[in-house]
């Protein structure tokens, strides 16, 4: 899930605290396997953008991308027949439509999506329905409060878990459905580095405009990696507690710091995340970096082409991935984890 981050309006939050910097230390992850693979392309000729997003549900991915097809915020790609489905959302004011889809999540249970735009409109999406590219497909539209506009979301059974930095939630905080009630608030920041561990204001910068973050599939589990440098987090959630589980330290946030993580999937056995271990991200490709959720690492794949955004089904056999080759050339390809 891609999102950006945006100020919110402000109100006190207490009870932010840092842990001890004088015991930190930076390790870069090192990997038991290592491997090489080609990434193929599923043959299916795609004009589209890149996507700002992409999800994996029943053999389908859903691209956040506008295509040469249609006017829709989403495109829908079955890679089991190799073709373009369609696509569903629409951007605009009308009582089914976003100003923009900012941040969106899936609910599998629920069968459900949901999204939001920078306005604070969310919407509920049948999830059966978008990926079939029925114009049915939205259920439901309605205004947030005005202190949620744009923010970084998941599902967490029936509620909201607002993963943003800033003073009115504090870090993280389990919302309802609607917005109005808060339920839980996690407002513990890391350690990173004296420079942003003293000042309140810099560690809500770092933990929002860096960060990359993705849910397993059973709601249970969330993963947290921030840029540049790379600190990754592991909490567990559920939609009465945010807990703290594991905090790693690969780069540290440095000037002159590496770019660390671009993009982060995760199912219920696996996180995987792209990253770079360099600052020169022209002549390299990311890694395709595979942890378990105890943040330890198990295997490191290298590609023969870019990965700007991927996902992975749900048994961890394939990753599929909107990819840059040589020349260029952007299509959508797939290589088995092994």
């Amino acid at each position: 899930m891609a999102c950006a981050a945006l100020v919110v309006s402000a109100a006190a939050v207490v009870g932010a605290k840092a842990y001890n910097h004088s015991q930190l230390s930076y390790l870069a992850p090192k990997f038991p396997k290592e491997k090489t693979v080609k990434i193929s392309s599923i043959g299916v000729e795609l004009v589209l953008d890149s996507p700002n997003s992409m999800f994996y549900v029943d053999d389908c991915v859903i691209m956040q991308s506008t295509s040469a097809n249609n006017k829709n915020v989403y495109q829908v790609i079955s890679v089991n027949e190799g073709k373009h489905i369609g696509g569903f959302g629409f951007n605009g004011r009308g009582p089914n439509e976003l100003e923009n889809y900012f941040c969106s999540d899936i609910n599998l249970k629920k069968r459900e999506m949901y999204c939001i735009s920078t306005m604070g409109k969310f919407q509920i999406i049948d999830l059966d329905k978008a990926l079939k590219a029925d114009p049915t497909c939205v259920k439901q539209t309605y205004k947030m409060p005005k202190h949620i506009r744009g923010m970084e979301m998941f599902s967490v059974g029936d509620n909201l878990l607002i993963g943003e930095a800033n003073r009115y939630f504090g870090r993280q905080s389990i919302i309802s459905m609607d917005g109005k009630d808060t339920l839980v608030r996690y407002n513990t920041y890391p350690s990173v580095s004296p420079r942003i561990d003293e000042d309140e204001n810099n560690q809500i910068a770092y933990f929002s405009y860096g960060r990359n973050y993705a849910r397993n599939p059973n709601g249970t589990k969330m993963v947290n990696i921030v840029r540049p440098g790379m600190i990754m987090e592991v909490f567990s959630i559920s939609q009465s507690e945010i807990k703290h589980d594991v905090i790693r330290h690969f780069y540290e946030p440095k000037e002159g710091a590496i770019r660390g993580c671009t993009n982060v999937y995760a199912t219920n056995k696996y996180v995987y995340i792209t990253y770079f271990d360099t600052k020169d991200t022209k002549n390299h490709n990311p890694y395709l970096a595979v942890f378990d959720w105890r943040g330890r690492e198990v295997c490191r794949y290298i590609t023969n082409d870019y990965i700007s955004d991927f996902v992975v089904t749900h048994d961890d056999k394939r990753a599929y991935c909107w990819t840059q080759n040589a020349d260029g050339e952007e299509y959508l390809g797939y290589f088995d984890l092994k």
